[in-house]
């Protein structure tokens, strides 16, 4: 399953830090998406998926990721994202603060988790490609098993005397 989200925006978070987009990009492209983790509740042992892309966008950085329902605890969270229960991403960086902004730093991972520090860091599903390509496997699965209608019986008249 696709989710997107925005993982870190330019306003304070419940902590009062503050993540400067610029700084962010810069680690994003330094360190390359494919190798940030994607992780659950930030546990190391627990990986959630992975990153398919992160981009700076106005609105802060947005994040594409893969669930992968195969790691243990990430097939509960694709129902729950599924069901709506508001799920949201949050990051683990290195790197000094001026004050309570976050300076040059490194990207250490991307983590989906309940509580996000920053309110505005909700996902929700991707609706394109890979889960509307799965959905329609099963129903021309389901197809291929049924008839599409069914025809009775054809009696002839000699038929009908046997």
């Amino acid at each position: 399953m696709l989710i997107e989200g925005i993982a870190s925006t330019a306003r304070p978070d419940l902590y009062g830090d503050v993540t400067l987009p610029a700084m962010l990009a810069d680690a994003v492209q330094r360190k390359g998406v494919e190798n940030v983790r994607f992780l659950l509740r930030h546990d190391e042992a627990r990986p959630a998926g992975r990153l398919r892309s992160a981009l700076m966008t106005p609105a802060g950085l947005r994040v594409i990721a893969e669930l992968d329902h195969r790691q243990p605890g990430v097939a509960a969270e694709i129902v729950a994202i599924r069901q709506r229960q508001p799920r949201g991403l949050s990051l683990n960086y290195t790197g000094f603060r001026i004050g309570r902004f976050c300076a040059p730093m490194d990207l250490l991972e991307i983590s989906l988790v309940l509580t996000p520090g920053c309110p505005d860091c909700l996902v929700r599903p991707c609706p394109w490609p890979e889960d509307m390509i799965e959905l329609f496997a099963r129903q021309d699965a389901a197809a291929a098993k049924a008839p599409a209608f069914r025809m009775p019986a054809i009696r002839y008249p000699e038929e009908a005397t046997r």
